[in-house]
């Protein structure tokens, strides 16, 4: 008799981050390129792909990640879901497999994620659905063969002792964390909700905050950002009375909890732990210190995106030493208290150049402290603290910032002497990434916005006013390559065709040149090679004499 042939299993490489804190296995004939560590890419061969990604977000459950991705998923043209399963490869998951459609090709892709700790994990397999089989042995292997292998030591918060012995006990994890000194002659404090917002305005408001703000209202009108009649200052300040659950002061070495009570409960744990973070940070790096050579909008949240972001990075390893019911019950409050304050009034009616950069130095600050931390754990992110980001192109972009690709240096000429004695200089900065996607998105779609931004090498601006309150912005940009600065000039074409609305006319166009003309507006766009100016005056003749002036033989480019 004859046996049965046994098929050989087919032999099989494996890639592991121990950092990140996962490992697979694939076939030793697909190819991998690793180039980040957050994101690694498989290919079987034509027709397919396996892309596995690891990140860190924060606390939050299976069911909300399950109910976002397929939201996200659907809104997908001609998504069609096909099935939702649990999985279980040491941590607990969901595979989502679907169907979609792309220039007349159908497509099939199997989803596989799973939370451990604060991290979340994606094993995302997609072929075009005749090419499936081919590959299904080979993605089911991938996608069974994925396992977390973050390990912390596990230790729970005892709830049994008084509240200096719970905060005690937090802040030695946090310095075992990170690897720093404790703060010395450190106190904290408790308020009540109605007590901070009585003295908010002292606690979040300084001399450098009112000029910044005032500053920020001039520009932000210009750009479409915010209303003439808004306060920058108080919807700013009405925002953070409902949202500061604590903050860190390091003239007085407080760190203050805003509790409405003096007892520690679990959300007080993770705001105890990024609040004790700073004073750490202020204890080993002086935070007074930490500015650029240029103290700009861009620059100064470029800075602060540092900093929040190794707090809130070392909040979440925090996090994941404690055990899985302590934190499944963090994770639920958590998200009830971020759904409230998303949600509030204040929140929803805030202008955009509130809205779209609220917590942003949190949300990117994290994704920049953690990619450093994948380099070589906090040494590095130590180091940035002597080598701040200068821009939040770094911060959007981490391996720019750990290639030490610095901003481009960008310069205007002296404008208001060349409009004559009627003009003066209210502002000049820079606008930066973020503020150019934010402004690009008021009136283009997110991807189209964000895509234009994202060449960004440079840019200054110049925003003047003259006696009859008329203002006028000069911004020009040195942007990577001469293909994004071709792209942010299409872009702008789209915006001003969506901003003009048939109320701007056409006055003049030609290579690399648009000028729009409306009721006591003037919008010039130029492009030559890397470089685009735009110039937003109330009338051709002063928008034509500061292209003259800023595109005379004498400005550097």
């Amino acid at each position: 008799m004859t046996p049965t042939p046994t098929l050989a299993t087919p032999p099989t490489e494996t890639y592991s981050h121990d950092r990140l804190g996962y490992t697979v296995a694939y076939p030793d004939n697909w190819t991998i390129s690793t180039g980040d560590p957050t994101f690694v890419e498989l290919v079987p061969g034509e027709g397919g792909v396996v892309q596995i990604r690891g990140n860190i977000g924060g606390p939050t459950t299976l069911e909300t990640l399950l109910l976002q991705l397929l939201m996200d998923f659907s809104s997908v043209s001609s998504f069609r879901e096909v099935a939702v399963t649990p999985t279980n490869n040491g941590s607990p998951g969901y595979l989502i497999s679907f169907e979609w459609s792309s220039d007349d090709r159908d497509f099939r892709t199997d989803y596989m994620f799973t939370v451990k700790g604060a991290r979340f994990y994606s094993v995302a397999a997609s072929s075009v659905r005749e090419s499936y089989d081919l590959h299904r042995s080979g993605f089911q292997e991938v996608i069974d063969s994925f396992e977390t292998t973050l390990a912390p030591s596990v230790e729970p918060i005892d709830t049994g002792p008084g509240i200096d012995e719970i905060l005690d006990h937090i802040g030695d994890k946090v310095t075992q964390i990170r690897g720093l000194s404790s703060p010395s002659e450190l106190r904290h404090e408790f308020q009540t909700r109605e007590e901070f917002s009585m003295m908010a305005s002292d606690a979040l408001i300084d001399d450098e905050t009112l000029r910044e703000t005032e500053r920020l209202k001039g520009l932000c009108v210009v750009l479409d950002l915010c209303a003439p009649s808004d306060d920058l200052l108080q919807i700013s300040l009405s925002i953070g009375r409902e949202g500061v659950l604590g903050f860190y002061e390091p003239e007085d070495r407080v760190l203050t909890l805003v509790t409405g009570t003096d007892e520690a409960g679990p959300l007080t744990w993770l705001t105890y732990a990024h609040e004790y973070t700073h004073a750490v940070q202020d204890e080993e790096f002086d935070l007074s210190v930490i500015r650029s050579e240029e103290d700009t909008f861009d620059s100064s949240m470029a800075e602060l995106a540092l900093i929040e972001g190794d707090a809130a990075l070392t909040e979440y390893l925090f996090y994941e030493t404690l055990p899985p019911e302590q934190q499944s019950a963090l994770a639920v409050l958590l998200e009830g208290r971020t759904a409230e304050y998303s949600n509030s009034q204040e929140v929803a009616q805030a202008p955009r150049i509130i809205s779209e950069t609220l917590g942003w130095e949190y949300d990117a600050g994290l994704g920049f402290a953690f990619r450093l931390y994948l380099e070589n754990g906090f040494d590095t992110i130590n180091a940035a603290f002597d080598d701040p980001p200068r821009s939040t192109e770094q911060i959007i972009h981490p391996e720019k910032y750990l290639a030490g690709e610095a901003p481009h240096p960008v310069e205007l000429p002296d404008l208001a002497t060349a409009l004559g004695n009627n003009w003066s200089l209210h502002d000049t900065g820079v606008l930066g990434e973020l503020l150019t996607n934010v402004y690009l998105d008021t009136f283009l779609t997110d991807q189209v916005a964000r895509d234009a931004a994202e060449g960004w090498g440079g840019d200054r601006y110049a925003l003047l006013k003259n006696d009859e309150a008329e203002t006028l912005l000069a911004l020009r940009f040195s942007w990577d390559t001469p293909a994004d600065a071709a792209e942010f000039y299409q872009a702008y074409v789209d915006l001003a065709a969506e901003k003009g609305r048939g109320q701007w006319e056409l006055a003049e166009t030609g290579q690399g040149l648009q000028l729009w003309v409306g009721e006591s507006i003037s919008v010039h766009l130029s492009l030559e090679a890397d470089n685009t100016l735009v110039v937003i005056g109330p009338d051709r003749a002063t928008v034509d004499a500061v292209v003259d002036a800023i595109s005379g033989p004498d400005v550097p480019n």
